[in-house]
């Protein structure tokens, strides 16, 4: 995100954007940008829903944030009598709707997919250890694994690999 904020004029420079429309872009990109977490939160929630089968519910949020948007996009232009700053204002509270209601349907499950807020946190070990990890492609599937077991609390989630 701070990259996409500090590099969006060299961004749209290097993809030659003519210079009259530029400064509007450019301001576009800075404010989308502020909504890549909220984008980023929800898709990890909204695949954690389709794991668990749920793929009603994402499509729904989705389905929520953009009309939200298309009525933002009106309101601030039309009504506030904003330009792209409007334009991008709206996608960015769409994107935090659809991200507000993820996290509300997993608050509210049972079961493995349950979010607990007061739970997250983040483990220094964890993230170290996790950094110490390599990815290989795995003979075993074909997909990319770590070259060492990561932990899991239930074992089945985690299909041994053969030296």
């Amino acid at each position: 995100m701070a990259a996409g904020l500090t590099l969006s004029t060299p961004m749209l420079e290097l993809m030659k954007t003519p210079k009259d429309v530029l400064p509007l872009s450019s301001l576009y990109l800075r404010i989308y940008f502020l909504g890549i977490p909220g984008t980023i939160m929800y898709n990890f929630g909204a695949a954690l829903l389709r794991a668990f089968g749920d793929t009603k519910r994402p499509m729904l949020f989705l389905t929520i944030s953009g009309i939200v948007n298309a009525c933002l996009n009106l309101f601030f232009v039309i009504v506030c009598s904003m330009s792209v700053d409007g334009v991008a204002t709206a996608t960015v509270i769409s994107q935090y709707i659809s991200l507000f209601l993820v996290v509300r349907c997993l608050r509210r499950s049972e079961g493995l997919s349950h979010l607990e807020l007061k739970s997250i946190r983040l483990d220094r070990a964890q993230e170290e250890m996790a950094g110490s990890h390599s990815l290989r492609r795995c003979h075993c599937c074909g997909g990319l694994c770590h070259d060492r077991p990561l932990q899991f609390p239930d074992p089945s989630f985690h299909h041994r690999q053969s030296e």
